[in-house]
C-alpha cells in the first residue's frame, strides 16, 4: 500500500467511526484537525506526562496500535478496541474514554500529520484497524516503577 493509499484509507477508518464521516473530512480539509468521539471503532487510553520522547516512550511500553500526541499537554492518546473504557481498571492518572460514561471527544489531526504543530500522529492509524492490546497496555503502566518518561 503507497503512503496516499494508507493515509486515504487510515482517514476512512477515522471518519467512518462517526455519525457524520462528511464533517469530519470537511473540518481536516479546512484547518487538518476535527474532533471527533471514541467508542464505535476504537477507544483511547489517555496517558498525561509524555513530553519530548514520547514515541520512545510509547515504544517501550509495547504499544503497536495508533497513537496520538497532544504535545502541548505532554499527553498520549492510544487507540485500544472499542469496549475497553468500559472495563479499563484505575490505573493512578490515567483514563479511557469510549462510549456511554466514559465518552470524550478528541481533537485529532489528519492521518498523515505525524509532527508539530498541535496533536500529530506517533504511530498514525493504517486504515486496518490494527489496535494495541488494552490487556498488555495496562500491565505494562500497572507495573511497578512505570512513569511516565517522554
Amino acid at each position: 500500500m503507497t503512503t496516499t493509499s494508507t493515509s486515504n484509507a487510515a482517514a476512512d477508518w477515522l471518519a467512518q467511526a462517526q455519525p457524520d464521516p462528511g464533517s469530519i473530512r470537511q473540518q481536516w480539509a479546512a484547518c487538518g484537525q476535527s474532533l471527533i468521539l471514541p467508542g464505535r471503532n476504537w477507544d483511547a487510553v489517555e496517558l498525561p506526562g509524555f513530553g519530548a520522547d514520547s514515541a520512545r516512550a510509547a515504544a517501550d511500553l509495547g504499544i503497536t496500535g495508533p497513537v496520538a500526541h497532544l504535545p502541548g499537554a505532554e499527553t498520549l492518546w492510544v487507540f485500544v478496541p472499542p469496549g475497553t473504557a468500559a472495563w479499563w481498571l484505575p490505573v493512578p492518572g490515567i483514563t479511557a474514554s469510549g462510549s456511554g460514561w466514559h465518552v470524550r471527544s478528541l481533537l485529532l489531526p489528519v492521518p498523515d500529520r505525524v509532527v508539530s504543530p498541535g496533536t500529530y500522529w506517533i504511530t498514525p492509524p493504517d486504515g486496518t484497524g490494527h489496535l494495541t492490546d488494552p490487556m498488555h497496555l495496562h500491565r505494562a503502566l500497572a507495573a511497578p516503577g512505570v512513569a511516565a518518561t517522554g
